[in-house]
């Protein structure tokens, strides 16, 4: 009789012992994978941020049949979702949102694991070269549960095999899913300092042509009239473009600022300026490319971009015919982040 006390003492003081250790135990269990992913920072964040493109990665992903995934909210970043049911018990169900992207630097999701608690997690990116440093974590509050505080020891062990998974198969892709979108060579350069003739007015998108057509054609009189000497190609500062509003100046650089007597006109010295420069080749309405890849190159480098925005046009549309052939210089001027913080 002594001996089945002692031993259910021993099994006791074991318990309460275990339970002990277990209050003791990191509440955070917290997950984390690296790959080097032969990819640019923006394509390797489109497939994190458009939450459809988790299908082309996740571990999960070839099991047809034995996941049913139903989507909610936009189609990428702040409130894109999906949720998952599944038979399998090692898949069970769950749903994952995104809280917030920032091109193309982070994505912030949360993940929802219903009985099974929930985590948050992060995607890093690091531009390397030509290549991305992908950062994949995922944190999770065990609470006060010492049972679930010694699962917390494991969950590095098995939620980081789906990590190493869900990596690879990212690696993967993107490498059998070359970027097929010509790259525009985007660098800084000096604008040296010039005299222009210009012209600011208001529009929409749908006049645009029309007005920049007539009033540069009255600046090309004016010029004429005061027999000016045009020193560089036309250009348009945007202070502003949406649809419904263009707020624009039409310019031409001239040699000296002789006073006009117009006052529709005006003469102005522009200052030396450090820019990005975009050569862009092709019709004007497939410029949007350009800007596109200009915002993601200032964003990849910790740039603000400030407006207004420069387009010089180095052909001559009635001259050269073939729109593969026209050039379209975009300057912008920009400041660093930390700068500005």
């Amino acid at each position: 009789m002594r001996t089945l006390k002692s031993i259910l003492l021993i099994i006791l003081i074991i318990i309460v012992s275990a339970f002990g250790i277990g209050y003791l135990l990191p509440r955070t269990a917290l997950v984390t994978r690296s790959m080097l992913v032969h990819g640019s920072t923006d394509q390797v964040f489109d497939q994190i941020n458009v939450i459809k493109n988790w299908e082309n990665w996740s571990p999960w992903s070839h099991l047809n049949g034995q996941v049913n995934i139903k989507y909610s909210g936009p189609e990428e970043g702040s409130k894109a979702s999906f949720a998952w049911t599944s038979q399998s018990d090692k898949i069970g169900g769950g749903q994952i949102s995104i809280i917030n992207s920032y091109p193309y630097d982070s994505v912030i999701f949360s993940l929802n694991f219903g009985d099974h608690g929930n985590a948050l997690g992060k995607f890093l990116f690091t531009k390397s070269g030509n290549e991305t440093l992908v950062t994949m974590t995922m944190s999770s509050d065990l609470g006060n549960n010492p049972v679930n505080r010694y699962l917390g020891l494991f969950l590095n062990r098995f939620a980081g095999n789906d990590f190493d998974k869900s990596l690879m198969n990212l690696q993967n892709f993107i490498a059998l899913r070359p970027d097929t979108h010509p790259k525009f060579n985007i660098f800084e350069t000096d604008l040296p300092a010039c005299v222009t003739i210009s012209f600011r007015d208001t529009c929409n998108s749908r006049s645009i042509n029309a007005k920049l057509t007539s009033k540069y054609k009255e600046l090309f009189n004016i010029i004429k009239q005061k027999n000016l000497k045009v020193t560089g190609e036309p250009f348009i500062l945007y202070y502003e473009v949406t649809p419904e509003l263009i707020d624009y100046e039409a310019c031409i650089k001239v040699s000296d600022m002789t006073r006009l007597s117009d006052t529709t006109f005006k003469l102005q010295q522009i200052p030396q300026r450090h820019v990005l420069c975009i050569k862009y080749m092709g019709a004007y309405n497939g410029i949007f490319q350009a800007y596109r890849d200009v915002e993601k190159y200032a964003a990849i480098n910790k740039l603000i971009l400030v407006k207004p925005v420069a387009e010089e046009y180095a052909t001559d549309p009635s001259l050269e015919k073939d729109t593969s052939l026209w050039q379209t210089n975009i300057y912008i001027s920009f400041r660093k982040m930390d700068a500005a913080n």
